[in-house]
C-alpha cells in the first residue's frame, strides 16, 4: 500500500546515502495514481517516472515541490500532447527528462503487435523525432528505452540524440 511505498523509498534513500537519485515509477493506469504520487513524495522520491498512459495530471499533483518529473512517451506526438497540456495547465512546466519507449520495451505500451517489426515504430525512428519535439518545449534529456541490449545499441541511441538509455532486461525475443 501507500505506507509501504513511503517506507521503501525512505529505506532506499538511507541506503543511497546521498549517492545517485531515488525515483518512483508510477503507472498512470493504476487506481490510486494521485495517492501513490503523494506517497512517493512523502517518502522522499527525488523523481517521479510515469507512463502506462500520459501523466497529464502529474504536475498538478506535485505542485511546487522539488521533484523531477519524467514522463514516459511512445512518440513525438505523445510528447507534444503532454507538453501542450502541462504548459497550458501548469504554469509553463516542462518535463525534467523524458523516456521514449519503443515497441520492444516491456510493460504497458501503446503499440500493437504489428508495430514490433514496423521500421516507423522502431526506437531508431522514435528517438530523433522525440529529441526534436523535446527541443520545442525545453532543454531536457531524452532517455531511450526498449530494444537497447548492449553497448553498441546504447552508442547508437546516443548518436541519434538520446542523452541516456534505460536497460531493464537482457532477454531478447526468440532466445528462450
Amino acid at each position: 500500500g501507500l505506507l509501504t511505498l513511503t517506507e521503501e523509498l525512505r529505506a532506499a534513500i538511507d541506503i543511497a546515502q546521498g549517492r545517485g537519485l531515488v525515483a518512483a515509477n508510477i503507472m498512470v493506469a493504476v487506481t490510486h495514481y494521485g495517492a501513490l504520487v503523494e506517497a512517493a513524495i512523502e517518502g522522499g522520491a527525488q523523481a517521479i517516472v510515469s507512463g502506462a498512459g500520459l501523466p497529464l495530471q502529474l504536475p498538478s499533483i506535485v505542485g511546487e515541490r522539488d521533484v523531477a518529473l519524467v514522463p514516459i512517451v511512445s512518440s513525438a506526438r505523445a510528447l507534444r500532447s503532454l507538453c501542450r497540456h502541462w504548459k497550458h495547465f501548469n504554469n509553463e512546466r516542462a518535463p525534467d527528462a523524458v523516456v521514449v519507449e519503443g515497441p520492444l520495451a516491456g510493460g504497458h505500451l501503446g503499440f500493437a503487435r504489428e508495430h514490433i517489426d514496423d521500421p516507423a515504430h522502431r526506437l531508431e525512428a522514435l528517438v530523433p523525432e522525440v529529441v526534436e519535439e523535446g527541443k520545442r518545449w525545453g532543454d531536457f534529456p531524452v532517455i531511450a528505452a526498449g530494444g537497447v541490449w548492449d553497448h553498441a545499441d546504447a552508442c547508437r541511441m546516443l548518436k541519434l540524440g538520446a542523452s541516456a538509455v534505460l536497460l531493464s532486461s537482457a532477454w531478447r525475443a526468440g532466445e528462450l
